[in-house]
């Protein structure tokens, strides 16, 4: 919660903008797609096997406060930053 406190204080209400870099790609044709997915506010970002996970955390992460801890259970999650 810590960076959404940094978040508000330069001007920008997390309960209304938020803004993700989403980067998805495939290991070879065919394969399934992999995505990461970075909150721009915080810098935080997650790994995930697949886009159905990718969404539920954005979903969450919406739902939660950009950075909150997300339910997500997909393999391959992963936080860094």
């Amino acid at each position: 919660m810590e960076e959404l406190r940094r978040v508000a204080a330069h001007g920008i209400d997390p309960d209304r903008y938020r803004s993700y870099l989403v980067r998805l790609w495939r290991e070879a044709p065919g394969a399934p797609w992999r995505c990461q997915v970075q909150c721009v506010n915080t810098g935080q970002e997650r790994r995930f096997a697949g886009l159905a996970e990718a969404f539920e955390f954005l979903v969450a992460d919406v739902a939660g406060g950009c950075g909150a801890d997300a339910e997500t259970k997909g393999r391959g999650d992963t936080e860094t930053g």
